[in-house]
């Protein structure tokens, strides 16, 4: 059920502050990145990734964590709530400057890196800034 599943993300995200590693994690995230998925799940899952990626500056730019930052770029390009991805993404690949959209490029090799890098200029570089201290 939406419901189960809303909660499971919000559980994953506690679980993901404290965790260095993603390839456990990987497989059930990725499931809730589907796009036919209820937006209640997205809304849950991108605030809980956004979270860890707050919280932890290169969790996410590694092999393992790619195939969210794809799902990630896939479900702002095409479904809602967008805004919660492109937080996600903005920590994840914006805070570190160009390091991180540098990194990104390097590891996806494809044509993901050329869609993330117009992602990153018209959009995620227009975003307010964020707060780190109240996650605003």
């Amino acid at each position: 059920s939406p419901l189960v599943r809303e909660a499971a993300c919000w559980v994953t995200g506690l679980v993901l502050r404290s965790v260095v590693e993603l390839r456990e994690y990987r497989s059930v995230l990725l499931k809730c990145m589907r796009a036919t998925e209820d937006a209640r799940v997205h809304l849950a899952l991108g605030q809980a990734l956004s979270d860890a990626a707050r919280r932890h500056d290169n969790l996410f730019l590694c092999k393992a964590g790619l195939p969210l930052l794809d799902g990630a770029l896939m479900l702002v390009v095409t479904t809602s709530p967008q805004h919660t991805f492109q937080l996600f993404l903005w920590h994840a690949l914006q805070r570190q400057d160009e390091d991180g959209l540098r990194e990104y490029m390097r590891l996806a090799e494809g044509e993901n890196g050329t869609i993330m890098m117009s992602l990153i200029t018209k959009r995620l570089a227009k975003l307010p800034v964020v707060d780190e201290e109240e996650g605003t």
